[in-house]
């Protein structure tokens, strides 16, 4: 049997320090002086485009909207004398993002390895509303999608996805300080290594808005693999790799599911397991 070991494949590598420049600095001690009257813009309810996650190298400046010329908070990276990472920021009244975790500490970690079981390492991940060749726009509080603008710098690489536990693998064309991971929701659910459901009474159909052809009325545990994206469905088939067993007695379980609504998530997402 394998070992579940993240739902949504959001994974961070653990990279380097808190290396910032003194404008940022300067930002931070700007917004210690000024009144907390911030009032970010909200977006609909949505599940947006993809995930994002920023390596820990760099103080990461946050501005209200595109066009302000200047930060009003800066989110800094700071692991403490146990090795777990926090996330701190000046001005803004929650961080509650899609995914927000320090990672084991040092003494955890260590124990893990000893008997042999993984742990999930640090993440901070975004939902992104907006993307383009200059910035993001993240939801920074999932309660009230409430969002900023995270602008992209040249010395960092947008790569599409991590590997493994976490890693991310930087391109060759010149020296980056720093990356950003920004994956789309398609592009994560057709490599992930499966998809699974754990709604009641989900159903299987012969096409989108089709026939039904499956319902789980007994909400068993089925992990699919992803062929195709369409819209708010995806075509699933049996995950390959020692999952027959779970599909033992059913047919008729192939087909296509909706993942989404317009507002909600509806699958759960693993993008890798380990022994």
């Amino acid at each position: 049997m394998k070992k579940q070991i993240i739902i949504l494949g959001i994974i961070s590598l653990i990279a380097g320090g808190c290396n910032g420049q003194a404008s940022n600095q300067q930002t931070i001690n700007n917004n210690n002086i000024m009144k907390n009257n911030l009032k970010l813009i909200n977006v609909p309810v949505t599940v947006g485009l993809g995930i994002l996650d920023i390596s820990f190298n760099n103080p990461v400046p946050l501005y209200r909207t595109e066009n302000d010329e200047a930060p009003f908070d800066t989110l800094v990276f700071k692991e403490d004398k146990d090795g777990v990472w926090q996330y701190e920021t000046n001005r803004l009244k929650s961080l509650n993002p899609l995914q927000k975790h320090g990672g084991p500490s040092h003494k955890m970690a260590m124990e893990a390895l000893k008997m042999g079981a993984g742990f999930s390492p640090a993440v901070l991940a975004f939902r992104v509303v907006e993307a383009n060749d200059d910035y993001f726009r993240v939801v920074v509080d999932e309660s009230s999608f409430e969002t900023v603008v995270i602008r992209k710098r040249a010395d960092y690489a947008v790569v599409p996805q991590r590997e493994g536990m976490g890693g991310v693998t930087l391109p060759e064309d010149k020296p980056y300080s720093g990356y950003y991971t920004y994956e789309t929701w398609e592009h994560l659910l057709l490599r992930a290594q499966y998809v699974s459901f754990d709604r009641e009474n989900y159903a299987v159909y012969d096409a989108p808005e089709g026939k039904k052809i499956f319902e789980n009325t007994d909400r068993k545990f089925l992990p699919y693999k992803v062929s195709q994206v369409q819209g708010d469905w995806i075509k699933v088939e049996k995950a390959a790799g020692g999952y027959d067993g779970y599909f033992e007695g059913i047919e008729n379980a192939e087909g296509w599911v909706k993942w989404k609504n317009k507002t909600e998530i509806l699958a759960g997402i693993t993008e890798y397991t380990v022994e």
